[in-house]
């Protein structure tokens, strides 16, 4: 794990200039999902600035639809860490963002992020800030229609994985709607 922490913070300090590169923020999204599940052991040895997470967050403006999905998956794993709360209007902006994409991959990554960041009720007052609930209930026929034409698409092309992927997603949808719906009962 400790390489990880080095090409974390080396990518961080040294290369931030470069711009965001899809096989660093892949490592950045591993060692994130980590710190997620272990925040206390692994975050501090991070090290994250705000500028940097700034930084890491510019990626959505990459032409590379793999950087900017990543960056979708890292804003998650940030925004599910207690340290970046005074970020989640960045990151909601940012998937909010995401989920208009051209590329199905980079919005079923922001809905991912999106469900796992905003699902509890503690960030309600961002949901209701951002709108969140009435961009993603715009969002369903849209998704219902990707599914659906991904599926028929998927049997031609064999891209069986992203019509999983958006299926998925459109069933998950439906359920935090339904989840943050409760909330706000």
């Amino acid at each position: 794990i400790y390489i990880y922490i080095y090409i974390f913070r080396f990518f961080l300090f040294g290369i931030a200039s470069l711009g965001p590169r899809q096989s660093v923020l892949g490592s950045m999204w591993c060692i994130l999902r980590k710190a997620v599940e272990s925040p206390d052991t692994l975050l501090p040895a991070l090290g994250i600035t705000e500028e940097q997470v700034l930084h890491v967050c510019a990626g959505i403006e990459s032409p590379d639809g793999r950087v900017r999905s990543s960056v979708a998956g890292v804003a998650g794993c940030l925004g599910q860490l207690a340290v970046f709360r005074p970020h989640l209007p960045v990151f909601a902006d940012l998937l909010l963002r995401a989920l208009q994409d051209s590329s199905q991959w980079v919005m079923v990554e922001a809905l991912n992020s999106i469900f796992d960041v905003f699902a509890e009720p503690d960030v309600n007052e961002v949901v209701v800030q951002k709108r969140l609930l009435e961009t993603l209930q715009a969002l369903r026929p849209v998704l219902q229609e990707a599914a659906r034409s991904s599926g028929r698409g998927a049997r031609a092309s064999g891209d069986a994985e992203l019509h999983g992927r958006l299926d998925e997603a459109r069933i998950n949808l439906a359920r935090f709607l339904k989840y943050k719906a409760k909330q706000f009962a």
